[in-house]
């Protein structure tokens, strides 16, 4: 199942789904049935990106030196 902010979309075998970069979409994937799932996530290879999580109040940083979690406010995140 896929979870994003508009509600609920069931996944089947060979579907797929796409997110365009700065729009402010939540999504997660949730397996709802009792077997394995399995999943390809494809991402780019930029040397640095931002991810905001919005509903955990968590935000992720990478560039070519480090990877830090932290919340929205600046305050580190649990790990």
């Amino acid at each position: 199942m896929l979870v994003e902010n508009d509600g609920e979309t069931i996944l089947r075998l060979g579907d797929s789904a796409g997110f365009k970069a700065g729009v402010n979409n939540g999504h997660c994937l949730i397996n709802r049935t009792s077997r394995d799932a399995v999943y390809l996530e494809i991402g780019t290879r930029a040397a640095s990106e931002r991810v905001d999580y919005p509903d955990v109040d968590c935000v992720f940083e990478r560039d070519d030196t480090k990877m830090v979690y932290r919340r929205r406010s600046g305050e580190p995140y649990p790990d």
